[in-house]
């Protein structure tokens, strides 16, 4: 059971991963008309996507199963698409970019949830994976008053079989993406050290 657990892990990761950077990549062409291909800048675009689709698509629509595994699948569609720049990303530095997945996959299954997980944020991700925009909502629950935009980007993120429990993935792969621009910033700047 634990090696099907890791596995799982390991596969959902690298799932929600490339579909943040496949949104990403394309949404930062979109908007920059710059063709270079940076995984940390892609990968942040990516979450900027995210918010933005989350809070549109929420104005009509849950965000459900449904929608998230479109949304999901999608995005991995738009990564497979451009492979080859992520192979010849990861071949540049292959042992360095290595130790971030890793570390990222470690932090990822040493993850602990928050105290207030169950009375905050766990509710404020329900509520938007099963109604539409509710208006006034925060006279009934007034931890609903001040919601943060990552949990509209985690709402998107439900899977079937594990259902909400690997949404808490999405801010350890934006750490991932974090230390990936970090690392790229050192190596252009190395130079003024």
């Amino acid at each position: 059971m634990l090696l099907f657990n890791i596995f799982s892990l390991i596969v959902i990761f690298i799932s929600f991963s490339l579909s943040i950077l496949g949104y990403g990549y394309y949404f930062k062409k979109y908007l920059t008309n710059e063709n270079d291909f940076e995984i940390g800048e892609s990968g942040i675009f990516g979450f900027v996507f995210f918010y933005l689709i989350a809070v549109t698509i929420h104005f009509f629509f849950s965000l459900n199963q449904v929608i998230s595994m479109t949304i999901l699948m999608i995005g991995i569609f738009l990564s497979v698409k451009i492979r080859t720049k992520i192979k010849e990303y990861f071949n540049k530095n292959f042992f360095i970019y290595l130790l971030i997945v890793s570390l990222s996959l470690i932090l990822a299954a040493t993850n602990n949830l928050h105290d207030d997980v169950y009375l905050y944020q766990l509710p404020y991700v329900n509520y938007l994976q099963s109604e539409k925009i509710i208006f006034g909502l925060s006279s009934l629950n007034d931890f609903a008053a001040y919601s943060h935009g990552l949990y509209d980007i985690m709402s998107l993120f439900k899977v079937p079989i594990f259902k909400n429990q690997t949404i808490f993935l999405i801010p350890v792969i934006f750490v991932m993406f974090f230390l990936f621009i970090l690392n790229d910033n050192l190596k252009v700047n190395k130079n003024y050290l």
